[in-house]
């Protein structure tokens, strides 16, 4: 029992970075706080009103567009990885060719899509677990989003870890 304990003392330990602490072994940070989060969301979260849109879809384009003309030029290349939608609310993961992978939380209007200021992520996660720090950013950033949608979402992209 006190070997396995001095190993561990000797292999694990115990950091804090901007208000978390992370378990670090063999030199790498793990959010074991977040991985439980990310755990505990798939585990309780309801997405039977939340819709996994298809890229060939109306919804896919309109969003394509605005992105597009959001941060030109290299915003042009754009390529939808994953798209959710609940209500008249929407949620985009893009990579780029140039620019870090985002996150996007966009809202159709009659006049097409709008996307509300600061709705958006972009880049890695590291050293914290991509799904929980994403959601939190987008739902204190865009609080009247529906918090289904946000849970239903997990990020595919690599460059968001």
């Amino acid at each position: 029992m006190l070997t396995t304990l001095g190993v561990i003392n000797a292999h694990v330990d115990v950091e804090a970075q901007d208000g978390r602490y992370f378990g670090v072994w063999q030199g790498k940070k793990h959010d074991v706080i977040g991985w439980l989060a990310d755990h505990k969301n798939q585990l309780w979260r309801d997405c039977n009103s939340v819709q996994q849109l298809s890229n060939a879809s109306p919804a896919a384009k309109q969003v394509l567009a605005l992105i597009a003309d959001h941060s030109p030029p290299d915003s042009r290349n754009a390529r939808l990885v994953s798209l959710l939608q609940q209500g008249d609310w929407l949620l985009a993961e893009l990579a780029f060719a140039q620019l870090n992978p985002a996150v996007v939380v966009l809202q159709a209007v009659p006049e097409g899509m709008r996307l509300p200021e600061r709705a958006v992520w972009s880049g890695s996660t590291a050293p914290w677990q991509p799904g929980p720090r994403i959601r939190q950013h987008l739902v204190l950033q865009v609080p009247q989003v529906p918090a289904a949608l946000l849970a239903c979402y997990d990020p595919v992209t690599p460059g968001l870890r």
